[in-house]
């Protein structure tokens, strides 16, 4: 349930465009890869500026996720499998 809480507040934070929460919830060495562009953004302080350029650009997109499984590898390792989508 902590994950799926977790996952929640940042679909939340992610549609009122806190960035600052949503920058937060990224590891300090996170990569995020882009499926559609193949382009790939390394860290969380450059994840929260691409966060805020897209913010700006796209001020009616929504995100929406949805969880289909969570698979504990460890304590404190989880897999989770999901989609998600952002619609304007």
């Amino acid at each position: 349930p902590a994950i799926r809480d977790a996952l929640r507040d940042y679909i939340d934070a992610f549609n009122a465009r806190d960035v600052e929460t949503v920058r937060s919830t990224w590891t300090e060495n996170a990569e995020h890869l882009d499926e559609d562009t193949g382009e790939r953004i390394e860290g969380r302080e450059a994840i929260g500026l691409d966060l805020k350029a897209a913010f700006e650009s796209r001020p009616e997109a929504k995100l929406a996720g949805e969880v289909q499984s969570v698979r504990m590898t460890t304590p404190e390792v989880a897999v989770v499998t999901g989609k998600s989508t952002v619609e304007e």
